[in-house]
């Protein structure tokens, strides 16, 4: 804990909800100098946090530079009034906050998590560990059967036996990395996923696809395709496109036959989106390919 002195000297942070994330979020700000304070509605794990050294102090501050929400998106509005007060002011800006910067890209954001998630357990089941952790990031390693992770500071040595080590993708964690192994979370790695790129890109207007790719493919066949840089489910898509569910099935289906699109199941929903060799297409399709070429 600080004083309220020394909290004054520093900069000022709230992170609402002390989880893996929330704490990761706390730790690194605390590595940075700044003084970080907490709220969760699990006391227990509130205490845990603070007693553990990853917060600096329980209790909201409304002189805070930045809050840092880690709480399930549904329970953002809830969670903070049961921890800030009844008057909820804090966490009506906060929800207010998250419908205007995050709700607009979170069906993005959830797809592109679920896909790398997908890609990293075909990774590990195709080649094991080492293929999993060939492309994670460029500080993370395999030799002589252990996990080496390059981060500045004392070098620590962590036994997984028995506890494994928890990979979490995270669309705001580019080009950094986390990694945790004290209490009281498992030990873990954070790490930006892949294709984060293109969640802050529009999809393209029809005037700006390719024409050679709709003179091969046809305009709504490559309408789909260039549409899912990221994974997306067929209502959304059909939603998006201003098509019928039932037209892009039939045209996922020649898609995915040709090598172009992927699918897969994730929970409830199926995720669409176009393979490497379609992109290459696209891309060689591209006016921009015909000047250069």
């Amino acid at each position: 804990m600080t004083s309220p002195a020394e909290a004054g000297a520093r900069r000022r942070a709230l992170v609402v909800g002390t989880g893996l994330i929330g704490g990761s979020i706390a730790l690194g700000l605390r590595a940075r100098g700044w003084h970080v304070s907490g709220v969760d509605a699990d006391r227990e794990r509130l205490q845990a946090a603070l007693e553990t050294g990853v917060i600096d102090a329980i209790g909201d501050d409304l002189g805070a530079e930045v809050v840092f929400v880690a709480v399930p998106s549904a329970a953002v509005t809830g969670v903070t009034r049961g921890v800030l007060g009844d008057e909820g002011r804090l966490a009506d800006a906060l929800w207010e906050y998250w419908q205007i910067a995050i709700g607009p890209y979170w069906a993005k954001i959830r797809a592109l998590l679920d896909a790398d998630v997908a890609y990293r357990a075909a990774r590990l089941a195709d080649g094991g560990i080492e293929c999993l952790l060939a492309d994670l990031h460029p500080r993370v390693k395999l030799h002589d059967h252990a996990i080496q992770v390059g981060i500045t500071g004392p070098v620590i040595e962590h036994d997984l036996s028995g506890t494994g080590l928890l990979l979490v993708p995270c669309a705001f964690a580019w080009p950094y990395l986390d990694v945790g192994v004290g209490n009281p979370w498992p030990p873990h790695v954070i790490y930006g996923a892949r294709g984060v790129g293109n969640l802050w890109h529009d999809r393209l207007a029809a005037a700006d696809r390719p024409e050679v790719l709709a003179e091969l493919l046809g305009q709504s066949r490559a309408a789909v395709l260039t549409s899912l840089a990221l994974p997306m489910t067929t209502t959304g898509l059909a939603r998006e496109l201003g098509l019928s569910p039932p037209a892009v099935s039939a045209h996922l289906s020649v898609l995915r036959r040709s090598g172009l699109v992927t699918s897969w199941r994730s929970g409830r929903r199926v995720l669409n989106q176009r393979t490497p060799l379609a992109t290459s297409i696209i891309a060689a399709s591209s006016p921009a390919s015909h000047r250069t070429g």
